[in-house]
């Protein structure tokens, strides 16, 4: 229990000393790494990671570069906590993957549409029918609004806000989970927003 897994150089140089290495084979943890990456990421602060994230993209990721520079910036705010590598934020299998394939290109996770959609009453794809018509009368298409417009629709059909967040963002990603919903609906854009519903009501009914 006295173990300390976190210190820095000076504290290194204070505590070291050769007799009291182990016998032990070393062991490289690299979950254990990415835990401490993913603490690392998460107290950067936007600005530097969205720095970073550039400096990563511009070797491995371009694709990603040709995007708008406000869209990176908020794409990148939303995505941080989430991230455990730099990597993360510009993969599709990532927590921001949603957002980097086509309306057409993602799966529907069999489960989800059944639990979030299918099940209740109203059901899923009833506040879905509800949420497009709304979502799509909006004037400003960015987080707050998108929220307000949820909370509007839940408490006019009687039912909790995650049944009607859920629903959209399993239409929208194809999975149960993703950042905050309002964030998840603006970095796609009204309009990508509205084609995937549509295809989900078309395909998942």
């Amino acid at each position: 229990g006295k173990d300390i897994e976190r210190f820095d150089r000076a504290y290194l140089a204070a505590h070291f000393s050769i007799e009291r290495i182990g016998r032990g084979n070393a062991k490289f943890d690299r979950d254990k790494l990415l835990a401490f990456n993913q603490d690392a990421i998460a107290a950067m602060g936007d600005e530097a990671f969205f720095a970073r994230l550039t400096e990563w993209c511009e070797r491995y990721a371009p694709a990603l570069l040709a995007r708008d520079e406000t869209w990176r910036r908020r794409y990148a705010g939303v995505v941080r906590s989430r991230c455990r590598t730099l990597a993360d934020a510009g993969s599709q299998a990532g927590p921001g993957g949603f957002a980097l394939v086509a309306d057409d290109a993602f799966a529907y996770d069999p489960q989800a549409v059944a639990k979030h959609l299918s099940k209740g009453d109203p059901s899923g794809f009833a506040l879905l029918q509800d949420a497009r018509a709304r979502l799509a009368a909006l004037d400003r298409f960015d987080a707050p609004a998108v929220e307000a417009c949820a909370q509007a629709l839940a408490a006019e059909r009687g039912v909790g806000l995650g049944k009607v967040a859920q629903s959209l963002r399993v239409a929208v990603t194809g999975a149960a989970a993703s950042p905050p919903l309002g964030d998840t609906l603006a970095i796609l854009g009204k309009a990508a927003t509205l084609r995937r519903i549509d295809r989900c009501l078309t395909e998942c009914r």
